[in-house]
């Protein structure tokens, strides 16, 4: 598995990105899930259009683990 890294992206001196403020890599997502009680069943990755131009995405899929839901949650 690679670095899971999380990033805050906004610079105060230039108030810039203005889009988006966190830069997560699929690690780091996948290990929030699994905190949360998911397995992760895969992450794919894709291109879309932003503004126009291909930007790199993905997509992660978990799948709750049978017997993690707690009582009134």
């Amino acid at each position: 598995m690679l670095p899971a890294k999380l990033g805050f992206l906004p610079d105060p001196a230039l108030g810039l990105p203005d889009e988006s403020w966190w830069r997560l890599t699929p690690w780091a997502l996948a290990r929030m899930v699994r905190v949360l009680g998911f397995d992760v069943a895969g992450i794919t990755f894709h291109r879309q259009l932003y503004p126009g131009a291909p930007c790199p995405m993905f997509t992660l899929v978990g799948r709750r683990r049978k017997g993690t839901r707690k009582p009134g949650v």
